[in-house]
């Protein structure tokens, strides 16, 4: 049966054809429009339907039709080459997949530093919460994020998770602690902040800066 559809290999399997095989790879990744067609064919080459993805039991094979035109490439680079059997298949250019893969390594890396910094501040506020804890400084954990510490008739709020922050107390908005500015804090704002604070306001205070300033150290 002939089914007029015309799709360019991409993924995984562009990557072997172009090695000889030197990558290897199970996921058949198409793009081309008419979906439901495609879906409809590889039925009939005993393909079962599993969400977005076409599962042959028996050779385990995966196909997936991720989108039905290629994003950020450039049509002029898809190559052509005939298959033993005397089809025509489309792959996607060489350069697209080198750009693709410096993409996904760029932003791999990017998820990495976020990740860590996320990790670094979520430690050092719980470091924080542990110093309070041992000196008996009296707070009030909001949100699960911001420690809110009495200063007698008002509060201050502080953050070091997910970012460094410092807020203020207004009673008469919704959200009573609202921060200092709209960008996450540097950490020299924050202590330059903290040190404006009076020991009359907060007891201890300068014994919780002198903590705070070795978290960061140590990070």
């Amino acid at each position: 049966m002939k089914y007029e559809i015309e799709l360019i290999v991409v993924g995984g399997l562009s990557v072997e054809i172009y090695t000889d095989g030197g990558y290897t790879t199970q996921d058949i990744d198409f793009v081309g429009v008419g979906h439901e067609k495609v879906t409809t064919a590889l039925k009939d080459l005993g393909f079962i339907s599993h969400g977005k993805d076409s599962i042959h039991e028996e050779l385990k094979i995966y196909v997936e039709i991720p989108d039905s035109v290629l994003k950020d490439s450039n049509s002029k680079y898809i190559k052509t080459m005939d298959t033993q059997d005397g089809f025509a298949l489309s792959i996607i250019g060489i350069e697209d997949i080198i750009k693709d893969r410096i993409r996904a390594l760029l932003y791999f890396k990017e998820f990495l530093i976020i990740a860590r910094e996320v990790n670094r501040n979520k430690l050092s506020q719980f470091k924080f919460i542990q110093f309070l804890d041992e000196q008996e400084i009296p707070y009030t954990l909001i949100n699960k994020t911001i420690i809110s510490l009495a200063t007698g008739d008002s509060y201050y709020g502080i953050s070091l998770f997910p970012f460094n922050m410092i807020y203020h107390y207004e009673h008469d908005v919704e959200e009573y602690f609202v921060p200092a500015k709209e960008e996450p804090m540097e950490f020299n704002e924050l202590v330059k902040f903290l040190k404006q604070i009076k020991v009359s306001e907060i007891k201890k205070i300068n014994e919780l800066i002198e903590f705070i300033s070795l978290i960061e150290d140590s990070e």
